[in-house]
């Protein structure tokens, strides 16, 4: 789950977030960062979590309530790319 709240709501174009991942032990490990939506690109680098893992999310609008595009995490503060993919994000209210 990603949580997006613009930081100025006339502009629309940066947004602090938090990033809810679900944990292999089932416990729920969350990410801070703050994203920029400029010339119809999305770009979040979250802060380093508590293991040292950070994670670069980049993509567009796919559609009116859609963000899609490709990201990238950095494992222990020295694995760049050690996990690379896509993601989906789908509007919700």
């Amino acid at each position: 789950t990603m949580v997006l709240t613009a930081l100025d709501p006339e502009k629309l174009d940066r947004y602090r977030v938090e990033v809810y991942q679900l944990a292999d032990d089932g416990s729920t490990v969350v990410y801070n960062g703050e994203a920029t939506f400029k010339e119809g690109v999305f770009s979040l680098n979250t802060d380093q979590g508590s293991d040292g893992t950070k994670f670069s999310f980049s993509g567009t609008l796919a559609g009116k309530d859609t963000l899609s595009g490709e990201f990238s995490v950095t494992a222990w503060l020295v694995v760049k790319d050690a996990v690379i993919g896509s993601w989906h994000l789908e509007r919700q209210e």
